[in-house]
């Protein structure tokens, strides 16, 4: 399916990959400067200690001139490395493989959207990544599924001028056990669930309370005159319950991401790239071929 979507959009494709070279190149090339940077410190500082060994009539001034070039060179060197680690924090793509840095993600686009009054667009299977946040209270967890449904209802309630939410995922209703969604939610449950303690898993939640959940975050959050929501057609969800991947993604403003999703023997997997930016253009590209090709049989 990738090639087949290289081919189709070759131009964007290629800006992409040669934006996501770039970017690996820069990386390199900051690395290696602050290696180097790392190496002459230490080269200063040993010439340093040698001098400072030294008992002559000249040591003094040697002293001054190597201390002064320390400082300055210090000063220098920690600049330039902060700067490189801010570079590379900017132009490196943050690569991710969680269900939790995935709903971490949608934050960051419902967020950019918020802030730049502009359209989100989305394509999942059903948002619900980090719900067993708020079904079974997780620590350690650093996102946390009820800031979604905050933007969510922030964003379809038509409060913010310009902001609205355009919608792809799977069809059905959560509570109908022929559903698509129902089938993936139950999938994805049995997936997750070995991540909860066993005491708190048989104390408080099952998997049709689960569902239940999901069920009433759709019909609650997932509603409004500034969302649009459009279904992948069924055909494709058999393909991904069998092992294939199903490319997800979404854009804002500046944020974007794209990534897979896949059941491997039952367990999901989630790939994704973090992506904004100069790569806004090439990603609403692929976006839109993408959920072209979801939305037909």
């Amino acid at each position: 399916m990738l090639n087949e979507l290289l081919k189709k959009l070759k131009g964007s494709a290629a800006r992409l990959a040669i934006g996501l070279w770039k970017r690996g190149y820069v990386f390199w090339v900051q690395r290696g400067t602050v290696f180097l940077l790392l190496i002459f410190v230490a080269c200063y500082a040993a010439i340093y200690f040698f001098d400072a060994s030294l008992t002559n009539e000249h040591a003094i001034y040697s002293h001054i001139i190597i201390v002064s070039s320390n400082v300055f060179f210090g000063v220098v060197g920690v600049a330039g490395f902060l700067v490189s680690l801010q570079i590379y924090q900017k132009i490196n793509p943050f690569k991710f493989s969680s269900a939790q840095e995935l709903l971490g993600h949608c934050i960051d686009l419902f967020e950019d959207a918020i802030k730049y009054k502009c359209p989100v667009h989305l394509l999942t299977l059903f948002p619900n990544p980090g719900q067993f946040d708020e079904c079974f209270n997780l620590s350690k967890r650093k996102h946390k599924f009820s800031k979604l449904k905050e933007q969510i209802a922030l964003c379809v309630s038509g409060e913010i001028p310009g902001v609205s939410v355009n919608m792809v995922c799977l069809d059905g209703d959560p509570s109908d056990r022929g559903s698509n969604v129902h089938d993936f939610l139950t999938l994805f449950y049995l997936s997750e669930c070995d991540k909860i303690e066993t005491w708190r898993l048989e104390a408080h939640k099952d998997r049709e309370d689960y569902i239940g959940d999901a069920a009433e975050f759709k019909t609650k959050y997932l509603s409004g005159n500034n969302l649009s929501v459009t279904t992948i057609s069924p055909g494709h969800w058999s393909d991904i319950r069998s092992g294939s991947q199903m490319f997800v993604g979404g854009y804002a403003h500046e944020e974007a991401f794209l990534g897979t999703i896949s059941f491997d023997q039952g367990k999901y997997k989630f790939q994704g790239i973090d992506l904004g930016g100069d790569d806004i253009t090439a990603v609403k590209e692929l976006y839109n071929w993408i959920v072209a090709k979801y939305v037909k049989s």
